[in-house]
């Protein structure tokens, strides 16, 4: 873990130290919530590196979006090795739930796939942050109330994050696909 600052670092440079007490976080989280996006590892160690108190922080198959600025929104692409240990991380998701649910008792627990490691991710800025009135976020609240009432009404679902979303958009090339069958 790194030193705590007393500033946010609004540096374009980060670099995100996945260490052993994370992974053995985020895979004790797996057992208590399920895959949620805010136990990730590289969401957890990116707000640990940016150290921002509250913010937007998304991470996906297409890279890191962050808010920690006040007048533009950032984002950063995923290096390879971020790319395939979210991608196998989530296979060993599937697998334990497998497991867990007794589909694959004869195999035993699945092995965590990842080791500790650092990605650098460099950050560009991307849209202009506008500040919204407060008569905004009260339409915003109150088309959102409605929607939730009518979606209920109708037995509609509400949307979920879920593993798909995560790697959409994803391009991978074959030798890449080629190399995550083989782990």
């Amino acid at each position: 873990m790194s030193r705590p600052r007393t500033k946010p670092n609004l540096g374009a440079n980060i670099v995100l130290d996945i260490t052993q007490p994370i992974l053995d976080k985020v895979k004790s989280e797996i057992v208590d919530r399920g895959c949620h996006p805010y136990d990730c590892m590289y969401h957890v160690t990116t707000a640990e590196a940016i150290n921002i108190p509250h913010g937007y922080i998304k991470v996906d198959g297409t890279g890191v979006s962050i808010t920690r600025r006040t007048d533009y929104r950032e984002h950063a692409l995923p290096p390879k090795v971020m790319r395939k240990n979210m991608l196998l991380f989530d296979r060993y998701y599937l697998e334990y739930v497998k497991w867990l649910k007794g589909k694959r008792k004869d195999k035993g627990e699945p092995n965590f796939p990842i080791k500790p490691h650092k990605v650098r991710l460099t950050f560009y800025k991307t849209t202009k942050v506008h500040k919204a009135s407060e008569d905004r976020k009260e339409k915003i609240n109150e088309a959102r109330r409605i929607r939730k009432a009518n979606n209920k009404a109708n037995g509609v679902k509400e949307k979920v994050y879920d593993l798909h979303k995560r790697v959409l958009g994803l391009a991978m090339p074959e030798g890449f696909v080629k190399e995550l069958a083989a782990i």
